[in-house]
């Protein structure tokens, strides 16, 4: 598992209410500010050392993807403005769409041809609501005790068994299958995930989980923080904000 971590600070997300945070993210975010194409997702070593404004342009690109994963799916933050709003120059998927009506783990997917040898993709997870939107709200809190908590199913609260089946909560499987289907249906697409808060956890443990299934095909010698030479062609990378940790829950899969 490659664990690619920047020591970089792009911006200071404040965690707040509803209001407050679609506030951040609005002054923060300006759809469309990403002009070039990114072309080094291969490897992500890069981003340690790369000149300040292609990381500000990646982040921009990156953090437009997460600002629609919580505008334009159902929830306290939903705004119907932003229902067809993507990134300039990229393709938001419509059959690639995780926005469950009744509470559940929320993904949007974005991709772009970049007339080299695959095309590029984006996922972004959304994150916690935590506003006053009672379904979205109440299961991402309960999903949050599934997760980081550790607490099993059966465990949870009442109000949470009563409102939301296992399957619904289990939101990293969700995020894991999400994945999968993106790539079952774009064959050798190189793919970036992305998120905020929970969202952000999702990317970095789907990334970690999915690309452990091809440690025994990736060299060994990268050092700590780099990504291995020869990564197989389905090796997902991950670049998020403000992730909780998950070296618990890795661990807890017996991944690291």
């Amino acid at each position: 598992t490659i664990t690619l971590t920047s020591t970089r600070t792009m911006v200071t997300m404040v965690p707040a209410a509803a209001g407050v945070l679609r506030a951040a993210l609005g002054a923060i975010l300006v759809l469309g500010a990403f002009g070039t194409p990114p072309s080094r997702w291969q490897n992500l070593s890069w981003v340690k050392t790369c000149p300040d404004a292609e990381f500000h342009e990646i982040g921009v690109l990156l953090g437009n993807a997460t600002f629609l994963s919580y505008t334009s799916t159902y929830g306290s933050y939903y705004d119907p403005k932003y229902d067809n709003e993507s990134m300039t120059g990229w393709a938001r998927n419509y059959d690639y769409f995780s926005n469950p009506s009744k509470g559940g783990m929320r993904a949007l997917f974005f991709s772009q041809d970049n007339n080299t040898q695959h095309t590029l993709g984006i996922i972004a997870f959304r994150g916690t609501d935590l506003g006053n939107a009672e379904l979205s709200h109440s299961a991402d809190e309960c999903a949050d005790r599934l997760l980081w908590n550790g607490v099993p199913y059966r465990d949870l609260p009442e109000s949470c068994r009563e409102s939301f089946s296992a399957y619904q909560l289990d939101y990293l499987q969700r995020a894991l299958d999400f994945v999968a289907k993106v790539q079952a249906g774009f064959p050798g697409i190189n793919l970036m995930l992305t998120g905020h808060s929970l969202g952000a956890g999702l990317a970095v443990l789907v990334a970690a989980i999915h690309n452990s299934k091809d440690a025994a095909t990736t060299t060994p010698s990268a050092q700590e923080g780099e990504e291995p030479e020869g990564a197989p062609e389905g090796f997902v990378r991950a670049m998020a904000f403000a992730s909780p940790g998950v070296k618990h829950v890795l661990e807890e899969k017996q991944i690291g």
